[in-house]
């Protein structure tokens, strides 16, 4: 790829900005300060432990499960799963670095660990250790009922997603296909078949993705709204949009609608709204 003088100083800004506000790692700074409890190691209490050491403090972390949840619910996903938006705008750590624009979940997994590991948050986590209660003390709080620890502090990074739960439709019992929840895509067959999809949001997408690389004969998306899809950008190509564009130019709107009008999005789905997926040999549930 040739040299481009703005994307070379963009990331040379991006590694600048990942030495000067990044938090201090344990070896750096005396961990003397208040003792932080942290509820769940996903994403947001990954991130929230990290700056916790980095300014000193004290870090318990408690998962309900075992350490292959370390990640969250991006840890329980499909492994064709990935972000739905743009990587700049998933920076959850100054020193995460994605290679890709849009990255799967491997990756998204990988950095949430790195960051895990890289701050010695391994060496002060609790697996499967279910948090039942939280109760303040004066100003400290006590977990588990565990008198004999006391906190300063107190985060909750539980999350909004919890197990998959399939939704009951009228009929169901009736389709004689497989009926599949959107979170457990890895291994269905689906070649050759035609598929329903239910919900228009960034699961149906991706059970649409699925759908389409696995050779469905014919894929249904059944949606109360119509949808708009707009083809992803390059992380490069939007580095460069981000840099270049202002409210006055226009010229990311410019680009964005010639890359639509060149791209197909379709991926030759046909879309029904407020349809019947009777006509389908499997059907993927999006709706949670």
């Amino acid at each position: 790829m040739s040299f481009h003088p703005i994307l070379f100083l963009y990331e040379l800004l991006e590694k600048i900005i990942i030495f000067l506000f990044s938090p201090r790692r344990p070896s750096e700074v005396k961990q003397n300060g208040p003792h932080v409890a942290i509820i769940g190691t996903g994403l947001t209490g990954v991130s929230a432990a990290a700056h916790c050491v980095g300014h000193g403090c004290t870090v318990t972390m408690f998962e309900a499960r075992s350490e292959e949840s370390v990640g969250g619910i991006w840890a329980r996903v499909n492994q064709t799963s990935g972000l739905q938006i743009h990587s700049i705008m998933y920076r959850f750590h100054p020193a995460v670095s994605f290679k890709e624009g849009y990255p799967k979940q491997k990756e998204i997994v990988s950095q949430i660990r790195a960051v895990w590991k890289d701050y010695n948050l391994d060496k002060c986590t609790r697996f499967d250790t279910k948090v039942k209660s939280v109760r303040r003390m004066g100003r400290q709080w006590i977990v588990n009922e565990n008198y004999e620890e006391m906190f300063d502090g107190i985060v909750a990074a539980v999350g909004t997603c919890g197990d998959p739960k399939m939704p009951k439709m009228e009929g169901m019992d009736k389709f004689e296909g497989k009926v599949v929840h959107s979170s457990q895509l890895d291994g269905v067959d689906v070649e050759g078949k035609n598929i329903a999809i239910i919900g228009g949001g960034a699961s149906a997408i991706e059970a649409l993705e699925y759908v389409a690389a696995k050779g469905a004969k014919k894929s249904n998306i059944l949606s109360r709204v119509k949808l708009l899809f707009l083809p992803r950008l390059r992380k490069r190509m939007m580095r460069l949009l981000i840099i270049t564009y202002s409210p006055t130019n226009g010229l990311y709107l410019v680009i964005l609608w010639l890359t639509c009008c060149s791209r197909s999005t379709s991926l030759g789905t046909k879309f029904i709204f407020r349809g019947s997926p009777s006509d389908s040999s499997v059907c993927f549930s999006t709706v949670i």
